[in-house]
């Protein structure tokens, strides 16, 4: 919800005790990782740095494309600093799971495996016009 942007610094900073550069590898993320802030897969490039942008106003990531193509001397901390940001606003900004599955069907996504505390996703996938397009759906909770 939009009403909890106050409480996004907070979050990211206690995100940011609890993520490091290290235990990071860009490259399990890229084209991979989807967020409900941004319903395309994760990148480090400008194009996707700006979408996110767009939706968020973030300062951070503002000073990110400033620094561009810079950054990107250092994939494993914009890569950091990106998913941060994602995070940091996910739980302030509107969901957007549905959009989410609809861009696993535009890719071509067959299998889906949703890891959480309840089946949000596989239901989604599930259901309509989406459930012919997914061969295998499963939940580990």
């Amino acid at each position: 919800s939009k009403l909890m942007s106050d409480g996004v610094p907070t979050f990211r900073e206690v995100l940011s005790r609890n993520l490091s550069e290290s235990s990071l590898d860009p490259n399990l993320l890229i084209d991979r990782y989807f967020s409900n802030v941004l319903p395309r897969p994760f990148s480090l490039s400008r194009s996707y740095v700006e979408s996110l942008y767009s939706v968020t106003g973030s300062a951070k990531l503002l000073d990110l494309l400033g620094s561009y193509p810079k950054c990107l001397d250092r994939p494993q901390n914009l890569c950091l600093e990106i998913l941060l940001e994602i995070l940091g606003y996910q739980f302030a900004s509107p969901v957007r799971w549905a959009e989410v599955i609809d861009a696993f069907v535009d890719i071509g996504v067959c299998r889906l495996v949703e890891v959480g505390p309840a089946p949000v996703l596989s239901g989604l996938a599930k259901s309509g016009r989406r459930e012919k397009f997914f061969q295998d759906v499963s939940w580990v909770g």
